[in-house]
C-alpha cells in the first residue's frame, strides 16, 4: 500500500469544503454504516474549529466498543494487502 488514509485524513478534506459552503450556524451531521466514523470525526474536527455542532446522526454504525476489533481486522487487511498480489492488492 503506497499510504494509509486515516479516517482524520479524510476528515480533513471535507472539513474546509464544509466551512467553505456553511460560514455561519450550526451544522447537523449525519453518516451510515462505516461512514458514521467519518461523521464523528468531522463533527469533532468543527468543534475543535469552534464551529457549533448541533447533532450528530450514527446510522447502523460499528460498535464504539468494538473499536479494538476493527483495529485488530485493520491490522489483518494491511498485512494480507502487503503479501498479495497487485490484482488483489486493489480490491482490499
Amino acid at each position: 500500500m503506497a499510504g494509509q488514509v486515516t479516517v482524520e485524513d479524510m476528515a480533513r478534506l471535507y472539513v474546509p469544503r464544509l466551512l467553505a459552503a456553511q460560514p455561519t450556524g450550526q451544522f447537523r451531521i449525519g453518516g451510515f454504516c462505516i461512514g458514521s466514523a467519518l461523521a464523528w470525526e468531522i463533527a469533532h474536527q468543527l468543534c475543535k474549529a469552534g464551529r457549533k455542532v448541533e447533532f450528530v446522526v450514527l446510522i447502523d454504525s460499528p460498535s464504539l466498543n468494538g473499536r479494538k476489533v476493527l483495529r485488530v481486522a485493520k491490522r489483518v487487511l494491511s498485512l494480507i494487502a502487503r503479501i498479495s498480489p497487485n490484482s488483489i492488492r486493489e480490491k482490499i
